[in-house]
């Protein structure tokens, strides 16, 4: 039986080998743990742990035990060891910190996934409240608010996250409009929203110091996602991740934030031709799933978590401006796509987001996504197949520029209370 249980396992290791980026062989090679990419590090640090995990199973099997006081004496020790390794993860992870949740070693640099704590610790900084906030992903890093000083005058905030959507817009304004460092509200906030499916996937990276900015029944919701995700180990491998490849200046992350949250990126080697075309081919997957649907519907959490979105900043006030970003056609033509098969789904995002603008006097919304200039300008503007460059996102600014405009003047009109 242990024999058969043995090549069970040998036989879902093959499976899970087989679909991985790496085989049995590369392990011994100089592409295992690949440094350069965080997502390949994570694959093959799981990798690791399930060949270990494996190994250690089919000890079990193949060990001999004669009596039963040898195997229950041999269980303790499994499970003493296992509690030990759950506590040494957990300390490190504790200690470590990677991605900012825990409200102690603030981390300055933009590692994994620490721009939530990041913002939130520059914004409480400033000593003026802004006048317009910029919401939105990773996209909407290089948003550039000195435009709109420039062209507004007006200050600006850059309040976008990494995988930012309709849950981190509630959390942040709520945070915004109690954390006001002069008792005022921002006038109004240019929002992005690059997923149309509006797919609420990223409560675990809610910080612990912002979960009572969540509404109050969606508190467990995100307290479970980050249980779940550290059950899953991923902190843990972020910890590993952080102590010994960011914090030993082995990998540079691509950004950097300004005092106002302005993203800055780093290094010159991205505006080369080839680094550009090997960005692109590496990120073509979750540049499909960013223009995708799943299930041919919009997420309805994601829906409930944007109404309550727009309803808070109606209620103070707040004019908004939503948009789509353009989607590079690079994206299409490396994938082997055409921009039509998305349509469905930007269609279905389009008509939700007209039905709202309908209902709240306080918000417009543009879908730029097949932009007929942005679009088309490859790396002059992008430095993947969805990150825009300083240049792109201000190019996006001046096509808004009539519904910034109309933004402001709503929230600065005088209302009966």
């Amino acid at each position: 039986m242990r024999y058969k249980v043995g090549l069970f396992c040998v036989m879902l290791l093959a499976l899970w080998q087989a679909g991985s980026r790496s085989g049995l062989v590369s392990i011994f090679s100089k592409h295992f743990l690949e440094t350069e990419d965080y997502l390949l590090f994570v694959r093959d640090v799981k990798i690791l742990f399930i060949l270990i995990g494996l190994l250690l199973l089919l000890s079990c099997f193949f060990i001999h035990r004669k009596t039963d006081e040898s195997n229950a004496t041999s269980g303790h020790a499994w499970i003493g060891s296992f509690v030990l390794a759950l506590g040494l993860c957990t300390t490190l992870t504790l200690i470590v910190n990677p991605d900012g949740r825990l409200p102690w070693h603030e981390r300055k640099d933009y590692v994994t996934l620490p721009a939530h704590s990041i913002k939130t610790n520059l914004y409480n900084k400033i000593k003026k409240t802004p006048d317009l906030l910029v919401f939105g992903s990773s996209i909407s890093f290089t948003t550039p608010t000195n435009y709109f000083k420039q062209t507004w005058h007006v200050n600006a905030f850059n309040m976008s996250f990494n995988g930012g959507g309709p849950v981190d817009f509630l959390r942040s304004l709520n945070y915004v409009i109690q954390k006001s460092p002069d008792g005022k509200i921002p006038s109004a906030i240019v929002v992005e929203i690059v997923a149309p499916s509006l797919e609420v996937n990223n409560l675990n990276e809610t910080p612990i110091q912002l979960w009572p900015y969540i509404p109050t029944n969606r508190i467990p919701e995100a307290v479970g996602a980050t249980l779940d995700t550290f059950i899953r180990g991923n902190f843990f491998i972020d910890s590993i991740f952080t102590s010994s490849i960011i914090d030993a200046n082995r990998w540079l992350p691509w950004i950097a934030f300004a005092k106002d949250g302005t993203g800055l990126i780093q290094g010159e080697e991205i505006k080369r031709p080839d680094k550009y075309q090997l960005s692109v081919k590496d990120d073509l997957y979750m540049g499909i799933g960013l223009i995708s649907c799943k299930n041919k519907q919009l997420d309805p959490l994601g829906k409930e978590y944007l109404k309550d979105f727009i309803s808070l900043a109606r209620a103070n006030n707040i004019g908004m401006v939503f948009y789509r970003p353009p989607i590079n056609d690079d994206l299409y033509v490396l994938s082997g796509t055409k921009a039509r098969r998305y349509h469905n789904c930007r269609d279905l995002f389009n008509n939700y987001m007209q039905t709202l603008v309908q209902q709240n006097p306080n918000i417009s919304y543009r879908d730029l996504s097949d932009h007929p200039k942005i679009s088309k300008m490859g790396r002059q503007v992008y430095i993947d197949t969805h990150h825009l460059n300083s240049h792109g996102n201000r190019l996006i600014l001046k096509v808004l520029n009539k519904e910034i405009t109309a933004a402001l003047n709503w929230a600065r009109t005088p209302r009966q209370p």
